[in-house]
C-alpha cells in the first residue's frame, strides 16, 4: 500500500518523533500497520492539546487526524495490508516531470 500526503505523513512524522518536517526522512518511510495503530491509538486517547505535543503533528491536523488515522487502520486491517510506504510525491508531481521532457 502506498500512500501520500495529510494523514499519513503525519502519521510517520509522529512514529518518527520529527520536531520539524523533513520530506527525506517522511518519503519512502515504510509504517507497519502495528505502528499505525499504535500511533492512532495514541492520538486518540489525547485531547487537542496533548496532541500537539507529539514530534511531528503538525497543528492544522490536530483536529483531523483522528478521522484520517481511523480510515487508514481501516483500510489497512480491511485490505490486509500489512505496512504502508508514505509518499510524499503525487500526480502533480508526475504531471511537472513528464512536461519538462
Amino acid at each position: 500500500m502506498v500512500g501520500l500526503a495529510g494523514t499519513v505523513s503525519c502519521a510517520a512524522a509522529v512514529e518518527i518523533g520529527l520536531a520539524d518536517y523533513d520530506r527525506d526522512r517522511i518519503h519512502h518511510f515504510r509504517l507497519s500497520r502495528a505502528a499505525v495503530e499504535d500511533v492512532f491509538r495514541t492520538l486518540a486517547t489525547e485531547t487537542r492539546a496533548e496532541r500537539l505535543e507529539n514530534p511531528g503533528m503538525e497543528e492544522a491536523r490536530a483536529d483531523v487526524i483522528i478521522g484520517g488515522m481511523a480510515i487508514l487502520v481501516k483500510v489497512m486491517r480491511q485490505m490486509g495490508f500489512d505496512e504502508c510506504l508514505v509518499s510524499e510525491s503525487d500526480i502533480l508531481d508526475g504531471l511537472v516531470v513528464s512536461q519538462q521532457a
